[in-house]
């Protein structure tokens, strides 16, 4: 039996190429990483040097910060994880940048009513254009009480 799944086994991975390039590389560093997670029983311990190289997302992720010329021996599991932080915000930033873009067309408005080219604006100025746009005088949701919670709404729901 194990003989004949050995050979089954061998034979597939006969056939596939073996891919080691930057997509690869990165994959098992976040396996690594997320190794004490995903497998809490393992006893494995890697190294600090094996642990926290500077990872390609990390080194796409801090430029855009204007973090430049970090050293690898300055990285650590809190910097690792701040940054994680940092990329989930700027997912989240993204994803409701382009639904003020494309699903409610906001630049082709904006355009049409005042004449501004908001193609370059970040995610603060493309809202703060629309709630000037829905409520020019502030009265129907002052901007103090856009971040407040109702309650009531949410316990009414539930």
């Amino acid at each position: 039996m194990h003989v004949q799944q050995y050979d089954v086994t061998h034979s597939f991975f006969q056939r596939r190429a073996c891919v080691c390039n930057d997509r690869v590389r990165e994959i098992t560093w976040g396996m690594q990483n997320l190794m004490p997670l995903l497998i809490p029983q393992e006893q494995s311990v890697f190294t600090k040097a094996d642990r926290l190289p500077i990872c390609k997302g990390l080194d796409m992720l801090l430029p855009r910060h204007g973090i430049n010329n970090v050293k690898q021996e300055w990285i650590n599991e809190d910097i690792l994880q701040l940054a994680l932080k940092v990329y989930h915000v700027d997912l989240r930033e993204n994803e409701h940048s382009k639904f003020l873009r494309r699903s409610l067309g906001l630049e082709k408005h904006l355009k049409a009513i005042s004449g501004f080219d908001a193609k370059d604006w970040d995610l603060v100025k493309l809202a703060t254009a629309l709630k000037t746009m829905v409520d020019p005088d502030d009265t129907r949701l002052p901007i103090a009480k856009a971040f407040e919670v109702n309650l009531t709404f949410f316990s009414a729901k539930f």
